[in-house]
C-alpha cells in the first residue's frame, strides 16, 4: 500500500489548501497505536447570516486521516471497495419485510377494512 506524508493528507481534497485538524483518536479496530485523525477544510469566509462565500464546496467538511504507528499515512483507495452499509437489513430479509408491509397495506385498503381511530369524537 502507497504511503503519503501526513501534511499532504491534510489538504482539502477539493480545493488543495491545508485543512485544520480538529482532533486525533486511537482507530477503532486496527493495529495498537493506529491513530485516525479529523481534519476540515476551512477555505472560505462565513458571514453573519451563516452563508459562506467564495469558498471551497467542502467548507467545514471533515474527512479523516488514519496515522499508522510508525508515523506513515497510507493512501487508501476506497473506490475499488466494497461499500458496507450495517444499518440494512440483508436482501431476503429485506423482501420478507416489504412483503409483510405489502400485505398490510392490501388488508387495509379492502373495503370494510377501516381501521377506527380510538381518539375520534364518534
Amino acid at each position: 500500500m502507497a504511503s503519503t506524508t501526513f501534511e499532504a493528507a491534510k489538504r482539502c481534497p477539493k480545493c488543495d489548501t491545508p485543512g485544520e485538524e480538529v482532533s486525533r483518536s486511537p482507530a477503532k479496530g486496527g493495529r495498537p497505536g493506529t491513530m485516525v485523525a479529523l481534519v476540515y477544510c476551512r477555505n472560505g469566509q462565513e458571514d453573519a447570516n451563516g452563508v459562506v462565500s467564495g469558498s471551497c464546496r467542502w467548507f467545514n467538511t471533515a474527512w479523516p486521516i488514519q496515522i499508522n504507528p510508525d508515523g506513515t499515512v497510507p493512501i487508501i483507495d476506497h473506490t475499488k471497495t466494497e461499500k458496507e452499509y450495517p444499518g440494512l437489513l440483508p436482501d431476503e430479509q429485506q423482501e420478507r419485510y416489504l412483503a409483510s408491509v405489502q400485505r398490510q397495506l392490501d388488508m387495509e385498503q379492502k373495503p370494510g377494512a377501516e381501521v377506527r381511530n380510538p381518539h375520534s369524537e364518534r
